[in-house]
């Protein structure tokens, strides 16, 4: 499991100097992880609200493309094996997860996957005084592009101060695998100090104006969630104030943050083309109630765009929400809004359910910690990806995943707890 997750983030065919695409290494790790597990009797389950709602939507985005479609083969076929593996992938990767281990391993890979090169590429620009990232040719597959950069390192930012948070859980890291446990905690604890403070400026460098909005809204609300946030602010606040006045930030840094709440005569081109699209989109929907079929947009944009080409020819929608809509038609727009509205509360009864004093099971920060990486991470994705097309990438669909496994793993350990306790009082 860990290591399609690592093919499936990382993906290092594409950075690879020499040609192996053709190999076609993804696959090849969907096949080690699937195979094997299924032979041992490990299957997805839907029998857990949210991977019902995982599944319908899948439908509803190939009964859209069944409808309608695109001419073009490649984005006939693609809707029919990016997306269901995906999520194939993601329910049984819940299903493997037995363990608060297991749900730790995957958080790290997922994280760091990304997070190292996000680190590397925020330190750099760091060390060349604020250089800015932003239009450079950052890296390819999920991630090309600098909003799709900026975005993805928003969002796993929190699952790298989730791995932070657990190198002070001794009683976990004590649990772990020995080539890990063996390390002193304090090691990893600088090392992922050091892999924020990259990401984050990495989002700072891309100059990518939704993920850093979302970003410092995420940090805010991980920090309204915390315990102490009183005593916190007084500790923290000081510090964020210095430390602000000696980072350098990228030239023109802070009019490119600040046009994103200019009215609507001022905006900037990127800025002013983003309603155009979703007016697009809304027209296109309009007309095909189930939608234009997945990765479809750009096939039909010409046809239902407003203004003769405004803004070019056969351009994306810039928004996850209006791709869904349009892509996968009302049905699928349904699914999709019922799918984050339940994640969200899922994890929010997660987090209420740990500050009960009935449910003080051992370790229950780690539930605590979890629930609080999994909402800062989807509030993230609903901002940035208001913006920027990535319904189809792995990240929402993993924190899905990771809730459903997560809130498995929470109530089971519930009900163990209150099974030993009417033991221990029964007579």
């Amino acid at each position: 499991m860990l290591l399609y997750w690592w093919f499936a983030i990382f993906r290092p065919q594409d950075w690879i100097y020499i040609d192996i695409s053709s190999i076609k290494l993804p696959l090849i790790a969907l096949v080690i992880f699937v195979i094997p597990t299924l032979l041992r009797g490990t299957f997805p389950k839907i029998n857990d609200s949210l991977a019902k709602l995982m599944v319908c939507w899948v439908i509803s985005s190939l009964v859209a493309s069944i409808i309608v479609g695109c001419e073009e083969i490649f984005y006939l076929i693609d809707p029919f094996t990016q997306m269901p593996i995906t999520i194939f992938a993601v329910l049984l990767s819940a299903a493997v997860v037995k363990t608060k281990e297991h749900l730790l391993y995957w958080v790290a890979v997922v994280g760091l996957s990304l997070g190292f090169y996000a680190s590397k590429s925020g330190l750099l620009a760091l060390s060349r005084g604020g250089a800015s990232n932003y239009g450079a040719d950052n890296l390819t597959g999920l991630f090309s592009g600098s909003n799709a950069f900026a975005s993805g390192s928003a969002i796993l930012l929190f699952f790298i101060i989730f791995l932070y948070q657990q190198t002070y859980n001794l009683k976990l890291m004590d649990n772990l695998p020995r080539f890990i446990s063996f390390v002193k905690p304090h090691i990893y604890r600088y090392l992922l100090v050091i892999v924020i403070i990259g990401t984050i400026f990495n989002v700072i460098s891309l100059q990518s104006r939704a993920s850093g909005v979302a970003m410092v809204l995420g940090l805010l609300i991980l920090y309204l969630l915390s315990r102490k946030a009183v005593l916190k602010l007084f500790i923290w606040a000081p510090i964020i104030v210095i430390g602000l006045s000696f980072v350098p930030l990228p030239e023109g840094y802070e009019e490119r943050i600040q046009s994103v709440f200019a009215d609507k005569e001022d905006l900037d081109n990127s800025a002013a083309s983003r309603p155009y699209f979703w007016d697009a989109a809304t027209n296109m929907v309009s007309d095909n109630p189930f939608g234009v079929g997945v990765n479809c947009f750009k096939a039909y944009f010409d046809v239902y765009e407003s203004e003769n080409n405004k803004f070019g020819s056969r351009r994306d929608v810039h928004s996850s929400h209006f791709q869904v809509l349009s892509e996968t038609g009302y049905v699928g727009f349904v699914f999709w809004v019922w799918m984050n509205i339940l994640c969200f509360f899922r994890n929010r009864k997660i987090r209420k359910s740990t500050l009960k004093p009935e449910n003080n099971i051992p370790d229950i920060k780690f539930y605590r910690q979890a629930s609080n990486m999994l909402i800062c991470s989807q509030f993230v994705f609903i901002v940035s990806g208001s913006f920027y097309s990535l319904a189809y990438g792995d990240l929402i669909w993993v924190v899905f995943g990771l809730t459903i496994a997560l809130s498995k793993l929470f109530d089971e350990e519930i009900k163990q707890f209150k099974a030993s306790d009417l033991d221990t009082i029964r007579p």
